[in-house]
């Protein structure tokens, strides 16, 4: 896929990473670009990079593979645990051959997991270097994506001297090993609305007052939503009932598309199992199309449904049609790719509502926000107001309250004892 050129700001990092060696960590606000950057390293061929993230759905969006099968972790497992050292080496000799570890959404990563990570890299490559000697270079936002751990989980973590479940605060980063930060500063996103970026970053970073949070809500709540309109919503009771009832009023027969899934592709399905459709559906495609005419985002509508399993989808003004995809799993070495499971479905799915979880990434000129009862983690609201370009795309279904602007006090603290230095690096 043709890339367009990276800003300034973002050529200063892919400058940095092609010509550096240590461990990086590029982060920035919602919209700067990170994946942008991403891809243009990897486009580079300076140096043999192995992409990862930390669930199926995130890895396939970069074409990577999921770190807990590729380094042999299966699910989450404690760092402290016993790991079989001739099997690792057996199973995973392959990863030898690259030398950078590139993890996608690392804020997602636990404390525990990331020394698991150091553990079986170290294993893998014979090597007690941390990490095996591989490079690490890590991308993401903890002001949007928390790892996913409960209460007893943190009690575990606590029990073993963790200060945190995040990832800056694994034991690896103690031992005389260090990462370097670059938080990316320009908004891509919403260029020219200063005033609402302004908005933005004090939400992200919970330094909002009283006073710009009503703005936000007048802002919201002065919009009305229009047919072009995507609700983002906090529950997906609330998605799944705004794209039932929308499919419903549409005219005309409906069409279902079962996926065919070989067995042994795992819990992290790229697309719905089902998928009902009619003429006239809107939906948004979930993989990025070798031929740029779509990326994983873009939003379509469906223009002709057919008995034989594939569709047509109107895009931009153009027509496509669309066959279902096979997914292989991202956990699969590259000489499993032959025999390995697949999951085939149509590479799209409804797209009047969308969680907000799943919006990570989409920029809308039009968004409607539904929180239900309110935000329910920290960054969720963040998250939400971002994706929409400007306020004047902005609506809320209820007035945000205070409580909804949610910052995790860990993530604060990391920041706050980051020393800034100009143009990008931190």
């Amino acid at each position: 896929m043709t890339l367009l050129p990276p800003s300034d700001e973002q050529q200063k990092v892919i400058d940095y990473l092609n010509n550096t060696s240590g461990h990086v960590f590029c982060t920035g606000r919602a919209g700067t670009g990170k994946s942008h950057v991403l891809k243009h390293y990897q486009a580079s061929g300076k140096h043999k990079i192995l992409v990862s993230a930390s669930t199926g759905v995130a890895a396939l969006s970069v074409d990577g593979k999921t770190v807990h099968r590729l380094l042999g972790l299966g699910t989450a497992l404690p760092a402290d645990l016993y790991a079989d050292h001739n099997k690792l080496q057996y199973n995973h000799a392959w990863i030898r051959k690259f030398d950078v570890l590139v993890v996608d959404e690392i804020s997602m990563i636990s404390s525990d997991l990331m020394d698991a990570m150091d553990r079986n890299l170290q294993i893998i490559r014979n090597s007690h270097e941390p990490f095996g000697g591989m490079r690490l270079v890590m991308f993401g936002d903890p002001y949007q994506l928390p790892p996913v751990v409960n209460d007893d989980f943190k009690k575990y973590l606590k029990l073993r001297k963790y200060r945190s479940e995040w990832f800056f605060d694994a034991k690896v980063w103690k031992n005389d090993t260090s990462f370097d930060t670059f938080a990316l500063e320009q908004i891509q996103r919403q260029r020219g609305d200063e005033q609402f970026t302004h908005l933005l970053n004090a939400v992200r970073d919970g330094s909002i007052t009283s006073d710009e949070l009503r703005l936000i809500n007048i802002v919201g709540g002065m919009n009305k939503p229009t047919d072009d309109t995507l609700l983002l919503a906090g529950y997906n009771k609330t998605v799944f009932d705004k794209n039932s009832q929308s499919l419903a009023q549409l005219p005309g027969k409906m069409y279902s598309y079962e996926a065919k899934v070989s067995t042994g592709f795992g819990r992290d399905e790229p697309a719905e199992r089902v998928i009902h459709l009619k003429p006239g559906a809107k939906v948004i495609m979930l993989t990025n199309d070798g031929q740029d005419r779509w990326v994983n985002g873009t939003v379509g509508e469906i223009v002709t449904c057919t008995d034989e399993g594939w569709v047509t989808v109107e895009i931009d003004g153009e027509r496509y049609n669309i066959s279902p995809h096979p997914w292989i799993p991202s956990d699969c070495a590259p000489d499993m790719f032959p025999l390995s499971p697949k999951y085939i479905q149509l590479p799209l799915k409804l797209a009047w509502a969308v969680t907000i979880h799943k919006s990570q990434g989409m920029t809308k000129d039009e968004i409607e926000i539904d929180l239900g009862a309110g935000a329910f983690s920290p960054g969720q609201t963040y998250v939400a107001l971002s994706r929409v370009t400007s306020a004047s795309g902005l609506m809320l279904r209820h007035p945000l309250a205070p409580s909804d602007i949610r910052v995790d006090p860990n993530v604060s603290r990391f920041f706050k004892n980051i020393d800034i230095e100009t143009p990008v690096v931190v």
